[in-house]
């Protein structure tokens, strides 16, 4: 990122963007041991300790990327894709069958709060936040041809999963979905959820630690 920021501004842009995406990534980490500490909260029914799960899923994390390559990291996300995958569908499946929200769901939602629309841009942005490991996976490519392909790919999959997961647990929530939004499935469905997710936390903590690492060497 710093490198394309370079070639687009100079030195300005160089630096800017090296500090922006270091900040991004260690905030996007941040968010993803929060997540992991929901998890554990949800897995045992035990949220007196969601600072302690906080602390496992840094040491998770820690553990998981020694040594920080990324030639490993393909394979890992066959696994990733999977557990995600398995996890959104179970969370549709659940709060289709309880069914926690009211009978009428409005089409569009009262007037925020400030903190409320901060929320939800934040989590567009947090939706999409593997943009900025895209130039460290381009050069990692053994065909750079390849890459408009992947990422047009990239971007179609995921904005329908996206788009029909949201559609799907709203119309079935309401605007009083959880998040994340897996809690809102039922006791029996969300823990199910949640253990399909179990990869994918953990090798997303993996994923971004290593570019976290990638980026600080570079």
């Amino acid at each position: 990122m710093a490198d394309a920021g370079d070639l687009l501004i100079g030195r300005v842009g160089r630096t800017t963007l090296d500090i922006a995406q270091l900040v991004f990534f260690i905030l996007v980490m941040g968010s993803h041991v929060l997540t992991f500490s929901i998890m554990m909260n949800v897995l045992t029914e035990h949220s007196s300790c969601t600072v302690i799960f906080s602390v496992v899923g840094l040491l998770v994390s820690f553990l998981l990327t020694l040594p920080r390559r990324l030639e490993k990291l393909s394979h890992i996300s066959y696994v990733s894709f999977v557990s995600i995958i398995g996890a959104v569908v179970t969370g549709m499946i659940g709060v289709a069958l309880v069914k926690t929200g009211s009978t009428h769901t409005p089409s569009f939602s009262s007037k925020p709060k400030v903190h409320d629309a901060c929320l939800a841009v934040a989590n567009v942005i947090f939706a999409y936040a593997g943009h900025v490991a895209f130039f460290t996976l381009f050069s990692e490519l053994k065909e750079i041809k390849d890459f408009p392909k992947a990422l047009a790919l990239l971007q179609l999959s995921e904005m329908v999963l996206y788009t029909v997961s949201a559609i799907v647990i709203y119309v079935h929530v309401g605007p009083a979905v959880a998040s994340p939004a897996l809690n809102s499935a039922g006791e029996s469905f969300r823990k199910i959820s949640y253990t399909i997710a179990l990869p994918t936390v953990c090798t997303f903590l993996k994923s971004v630690r290593i570019e976290l690492t990638f980026d600080s060497r570079s």
